[in-house]
């Protein structure tokens, strides 16, 4: 099935010449002429890449992508800017606002065609990521819950027929296996959870948004004292080396960061 790319200008020329390049690459084109009529036409058609102009009148184009998405249905589709202007603070409002790439007026069909490409490239890339980590998630989360599980219940059923031979010893072995498994299937149920969180965040823009407005500026300090405990939970202290790190801030709640870090580090 041919790949369904969304034209939105309002000069009728530009707009004619790029769905009859595309065309002939062998993309499905449709058409607008405003800002309005695109997207109708996005949320009615949910095409594959919209390439829209910056500079049309009543909705603008970075009008176009605030509503696109801030909408969860539209959120992913990526969009190209097609603009006269070349003004890097006009470029870079462009990309907080989430556009993925920026065409300059009066640009070559090489240019065109190599940002569609990239664009599409890059789009069948994460869908395929997704789909292997939804994959992933739904072969093996059963089997790396099972053993733990079972290993709960077989020393169940060693005190259940066994109690009242068992030393205090043997008690106080079989109560810290029990903690241990138990440890495990907490730690598996929880990164299921986070992997569903992370699917949650990058399905939805909005709230994606809402957790970008929390912040760390000391990331190295995290990641060396979560470093340091892997380190002592697993002795092995004397072998561990933490490089020095130049502080930034990063766009993540700590709690995010500090997981992510744990994950990576043990």
């Amino acid at each position: 099935m041919s790949k369904k790319v969304l034209i939105i200008e309002d000069e009728p020329s530009v707009r004619e010449n790029v769905a009859v390049l595309l065309g002939f690459e062998g993309y499905e084109t449709l058409t607008a002429k405003n800002g309005s009529e695109g997207i109708k036409t996005a949320l009615l058609e949910m095409p594959d890449l919209i390439l829209c102009d910056v500079a049309m009148p009543a909705i603008t184009g970075h009008d176009v992508l605030k509503f696109l998405k801030g909408n969860k249905s539209t959120a992913n589709i990526p969009l190209i800017f097609m603009t006269a202007k070349a003004d890097l603070k006009d470029i870079r409002t462009g990309m907080e606002l989430g556009a993925d790439d920026y065409l300059t007026k009066p640009f070559t069909r090489e240019e065109l065609l190599r940002s569609v490409t990239m664009r599409m490239r890059k789009r069948e890339t994460e869908e395929q990521k997704l789909q292997q980590l939804q994959s992933s998630i739904s072969e093996n989360f059963p089997h790396e819950l099972r053993s733990p599980v079972l290993g709960i219940l077989r020393y169940g059923e060693l005190l259940k027929s066994q109690a009242g031979e068992l030393t205090p010893g043997e008690l106080n072995r079989i109560g810290s296996e029990i903690v241990s498994q138990a440890e495990n299937v907490n730690r598996i149920v929880d990164q299921f959870l986070w992997m569903m969180h992370l699917d949650l965040i990058q399905s939805d823009p909005v709230y994606l948004a809402t957790e970008k407005n929390e912040a760390i500026t000391d990331p190295s300090t995290m990641v060396r004292e979560s470093a340091k405990k892997t380190a002592e939970k697993y002795e092995r202290g004397s072998d561990l080396i933490v490089a020095s790190y130049i502080e930034v801030e990063m766009k993540i709640p700590a709690e995010m960061f500090g997981k992510v870090v744990y994950e990576t580090v043990d």
